[in-house]
């Protein structure tokens, strides 16, 4: 009976090992195969060869730190992409089930991951982009891949999830900046457009925060004691901005958050949802002028419109509706700075 045993429990091993011997043979059979195709890919010059060569590498790295499940994963995305099939970067969801039971990501990292990732597919599926900057596309949604999958390994303190999520703000930052850039410009003569009849309330935020300060209370009691005197015939619209001191993704979240942040008090206040319209533009839309990399209180702000009578508000010209208040002020503040 104890030689069936042993038997048994050695027989459990073989198979064990075996298994183990053919998924290790797997994966590196995976990088294998796409590593015999470098070359040809370099050669290739295009978007699906940069970015199969970018999973190659970052498999090659995975494979030299004894990760071989994600090493494996990511060479079959090379040979995928290598192949021309469509290759999308990592859901955030289906590397949640495998984060630390101490790490639980909150609701701004999860948005900031997934807002990230829709600008990514943007960019991807763009073909004038995919034919100006196909090496910076590929590196980009490697980057992204890198910073999603990295979190499901470490703690959000990770050095290398850190230097992946810094680097993909940091060229998703210049990619845009690059675009806007070549953008042909277009002339807007806002004397021909007819000005807009509205009231409007600011409220400010702090550096970093979409969180009301002390000075917002007195500001809301005015908005809501004169949508008092309206009786209900009345437009709202919420223009959401930042300063220019961060990153252009991260100032397009925070300004969203901001015009979000003001949309749920004024609801909470009564105001019907379908009153409210919301919109946001980062750092796009500014009060004061600013050069880049430049903090002003006054551009941290929502703009609450208040449009009498408006049935659609949504062919009010913006931003150009700032520029009717704001426009001597950005004149003169052009010329202070020669811009």
């Amino acid at each position: 009976m104890n030689h069936l045993l042993v038997l048994r429990k050695l027989s459990i091993k073989i198979i064990l090992c075996l298994t183990l011997v053919f998924a290790l043979s797997s994966c590196v059979n995976n990088l294998q195969n796409l590593a015999k195709q470098e070359r040809e890919l370099i050669e290739r010059q295009s978007l699906n060869g940069y970015l199969a060569l970018e999973y190659l590498q970052y498999s090659q790295e995975l494979a030299n730190k004894n990760n071989l499940r994600d090493s494996d994963y990511f060479a079959i995305k090379g040979i995928k992409a290598a192949n021309n099939q469509e290759v999308f970067p990592e859901v955030l969801e289906n590397w949640q089930k495998n984060l630390p039971k101490n790490l639980n990501l909150d609701n701004n990292q999860i948005e900031q991951a997934n807002l990230a990732r829709q600008r990514l597919v943007g960019l991807f599926f763009d073909q004038r982009v995919r034919q100006i900057l196909p090496i910076q596309i590929a590196h980009l949604q490697l980057l992204y891949d890198c910073w999603i999958s990295q979190g499901s390994e470490q703690n959000e303190s990770s050095p290398n999830m850190n230097q992946c999520q810094m680097l993909f703000f940091k060229l998703d930052d210049e990619i845009n900046r690059y675009l806007e850039d070549i953008k042909p410009k277009k002339e807007i003569n806002i004397t021909t457009i007819p000005e807009p009849q509205f009231t409007r309330f600011d409220i400010y935020f702090d550096l970093n925060t979409n969180n009301f300060n002390s000075k917002t209370d007195k500001t809301f009691v005015e908005l809501f004691e004169y949508l008092a005197t309206l009786n209900g015939n009345y437009r709202i619209l919420l223009i959401g901005g930042s300063d220019r001191i961060g990153k252009k993704l991260y100032n397009d979240i925070i300004a969203r958050n901001r015009s979000l942040a003001v949309k749920n008090r004024l609801i909470k206040n009564g105001i019907p949802e379908n009153l409210i319209q919301m919109k946001s533009f980062g750092d796009d839309n500014p009060k004061i002028i600013t050069t880049p990399n430049e903090q002003d209180y006054n551009n941290r702000r929502v703009g609450i419109y208040i449009l009498k009578g408006q049935d659609d508000i949504s062919v009010i010209p913006l931003p150009l509706i700032d520029n009717y208040i704001y426009k001597q002020d950005i004149i003169k503040y052009r010329k202070q700075k020669g811009i």
